[in-house]
C-alpha cells in the first residue's frame, strides 16, 4: 500500500522563516553560571568543557540544569527581566524547582483559545495525527534490530492509519488513531532495543518505562518553556483537558512530539550509555539510578540540539527550537494569521 497522493496535507506558512529562534542550554550538575559587565553569560564546569562558554543574555530561551547549580543571586533578577526561566532537576530526575519570570498571556490569544471551534480542533488534530503516525512508522522501520512479524505488521497498520487520517472529521476518532498508533509502537519497542530489558508494556514499572517517563518529563519542561514564551494559555488545550498537575495544551504538545523523548531512551540504551545491570539494585524501584538519569538527560540534550531543515522551507533549526516554532504557529492559526496548522513530518 502506498501513501495516497490525493490527500491535501497542509504546508507551513512562509511566516515561519522570519521567526527568530533562541537556544535552551542544558547544564550538568556542578555547573557555574556567571555574568560579566557586558551582559554575557559565562558557563563553567570542573570536569566538562562546554562548546560555547559565552552567551549573550539576549540570545537565550531558557536554562535546564541539574543540581547543584552555582550562580550569584543577583543573576536571578537579570534572568527574570530578560524572560529566561531556569528549571532545576535533582539527581533522580525529579523537578526540584523552577525560577520563572511572570508570563503574560496575550488577551487576543486567550480569547482565540477560549473560542476555539470544533472545526479548528479537528484541523489541528488531523495535522498532528498525520505527522505523528508517519514519524512512528519511520522510527520503527529504521530502528528495528530484527525483521519480526510483529514489527512488519505494526508498520503496515501504521501506514493504513496514515492514509485514513484526513478522512476523520472529529477529535475522538483522531485521538483513537493516535492512541492505537502508540500502542503499536510500544508493542514493537523491544525489537528496537539491542539488549533484553524485559519490557512487556508501557504501564508497568520497569526500567525502560521509568526512563521513558523521565525523558517525557524533560520534553514537558521544554514544551512549557515554548508555550509560555509565545503567550499561550498552557491550561487550554485543543485535545487534552487540564486536571491535577496536567496542563491541557502542554499535554497536547508533549503528545505531538513524544517520539523525541522516546527516541532519546532507545539511543541511550543501544549505545550502551545505560545497561540492564545498572538497575541490579533497583529493578523494581520507583526511582532511577544516577547513571540512568545522566545517560537519558545527555541523550535527550543531544536529540534536542540536533539541527535540520524545517520541511518546505529554508529554515535551519534544532528540535528544541522547533517546539517554539510550533507554539508560535499555533498562535498564528488561532488568531487567523495563517490558514492551517502544520505539524512537520520529520524523523
Amino acid at each position: 500500500m502506498k501513501y495516497r497522493t490525493n490527500i491535501r496535507v497542509p504546508k507551513p506558512s512562509t511566516k515561519i522563516e522570519q521567526e527568530k529562534v533562541l537556544p535552551t542550554i542544558f547544564l550538568k550538575e556542578y555547573s557555574t553560571i556567571e555574568i560579566d559587565k557586558s551582559g554575557y553569560i559565562r558557563i563553567s564546569h570542573p570536569d566538562f568543557d562546554y562548546n560555547q562558554t559565552l552567551w549573550s543574555i539576549d540570545d537565550l530561551q531558557a536554562i535546564i540544569a541539574f543540581e547543584p547549580l552555582e550562580f550569584d543571586s543577583n543573576l536571578i533578577t537579570t534572568f527574570m527581566r530578560s524572560q529566561i526561566p531556569i528549571v532545576i532537576l535533582d539527581s533522580q530526575g525529579g523537578v526540584l524547582g523552577r525560577i520563572e519570570p511572570s508570563y503574560k498571556i496575550r488577551p487576543d490569544i486567550l480569547q482565540a483559545q477560549s473560542l476555539m471551534s470544533s472545526e479548528q480542533k479537528v484541523r489541528i488534530m488531523q495535522a498532528v495525527a498525520w505527522s505523528k503516525l508517519r514519524r512512528l512508522r519511520r522510527f520503527l522501520s529504521r530502528s528495528s534490530r530484527e525483521n519480526s512479524e510483529e514489527l512488519t505488521e505494526a508498520c503496515q497498520r501504521l501506514k493504513e492509519a496514515i492514509n485514513l487520517v484526513y478522512r476523520q472529521d472529529n477529535v475522538d476518532s483522531l485521538q483513537g488513531m493516535i492512541g492505537h498508533g502508540m500502542l503499536l509502537f510500544y508493542n514493537a519497542l523491544p525489537s528496537c532495543l539491542n539488549q533484553d530489558w524485559r519490557y512487556t508494556g508501557r504501564r508497568e514499572n520497569s526500567p525502560i518505562v521509568r526512563m521513558l517517563n523521565f525523558s517525557n518529563k524533560l520534553l514537558e519542561e521544554s514544551v512549557k518553556i515554548a508555550i509560555n514564551s509565545v503567550g499561550l494559555n498552557p491550561a487550554h488545550g485543543y485535545w487534552h483537558s487540564s486536571y491535577k498537575s496536567q496542563l491541557g495544551l502542554v499535554a497536547d504538545f508533549v503528545s505531538e512530539f513524544q517520539l523525541f523523548a522516546e527516541s532519546a531512551v532507545v539511543r541511550a540504551c543501544n549505545r550502551g550509555q545505560v545497561v540492564p545491570k545498572d538497575f541490579d539494585n533497583c529493578w523494581d524501584s520507583e526511582h532511577l539510578p544516577k547513571i540512568a538519569v545522566s545517560a537519558i538527560a545527555d541523550s535527550f540534550e543531544k536529540k534536542m540540539n540536533e539541527r535540520f531543515t524545517y520541511p518546505h522551507t529554508n529554515l535551519n533549526c534544532s528540535y528544541q527550537e522547533l517546539l517554539y516554532l510550533q507554539a508560535k504557529q499555533l498562535t498564528w492559526f488561532l488568531t487567523g494569521e495563517i490558514d492551517e496548522y502544520y505539524s512537520p513530518d520529520i524523523k
